[in-house]
């Protein structure tokens, strides 16, 4: 079973990114298509957010993703990360396209930049995936490069961050992970008691696999 090192990666992850919201809940009992589910909670109402604060959404996002690989190594992933890999790369995709916060691509819009409504394929995707529209609104196919190796860049540097943590904290995240196989939810208080147990020296000593989140550039 997957859905535990899962949740527990996207936990475990935000709890050590100050940037990202607060874990409310986990838990592992199956919500319609999900097989676990972890919810966060803000501090505060937020109406923009910093490069810093979508940068650990993706990172917690691709966090359930590197905590299966780090459980069952890279060909024991599953298919169960295709949300939460389709919601960071829409982040990203955003950031370099819509927000400018990206330096190679610069300070541009470079979406539908003012395409029609009226347009039966407005919604369908990004502009550069969209001949008809591409030639009106981009600088030829070199930008959709860019585009596209920018915000593969982005969703690196993210997993990067969540391999980095989980590695860390190798320990803490098997920890997590048995809890929540054995309890199947875990309220805040619950999951912040996991994560402060003292472990055994045995346990605290536990060295991750080499295999864990080998990015390609």
């Amino acid at each position: 079973m997957c859905s535990n090192s899962e949740e527990s990666g996207h936990a475990l992850v935000a709890h050590y990114l100050p940037e990202a919201d607060n874990v409310s809940c986990i838990t592992i009992l199956p919500r319609g298509q999900h097989l676990g589910v972890t919810q966060f909670t803000a501090e505060e109402d937020r109406y923009n957010f910093s490069r810093k604060a979508l940068m650990a959404r993706i990172a917690v996002g691709l966090g359930g993703r590197a905590a299966v690989e780090l459980a069952f190594g890279p060909e024991g992933v599953t298919t169960g990360a295709e949300d939460d890999l389709q919601t960071a790369t829409a982040l990203a995709w955003r950031m370099v396209t819509h927000w400018g916060m990206d330096r190679q691509v610069g300070v541009v819009y470079a979406d539908y930049c003012g395409a029609s409504s009226a347009d039966a394929n407005y919604q369908a995707g990004p502009v550069y995936a969209r001949p008809h529209l591409a030639a009106r609104y981009l600088s030829g196919q070199s930008m959709a490069t860019l585009i596209d190796r920018e915000v593969q860049r982005i969703l690196d540097d993210g997993r990067a961050t969540a391999c980095m943590l989980l590695t860390a904290h190798y320990a803490q995240l098997t920890k997590l992970a048995e809890t929540l196989m054995k309890r199947e939810s875990l309220d805040r208080e619950q999951f912040e008691a996991v994560l402060k147990e003292r472990l055994p020296t045995g346990e605290r000593n536990v060295t991750p696999p080499s295999y864990l989140c080998s990015v390609h550039r």
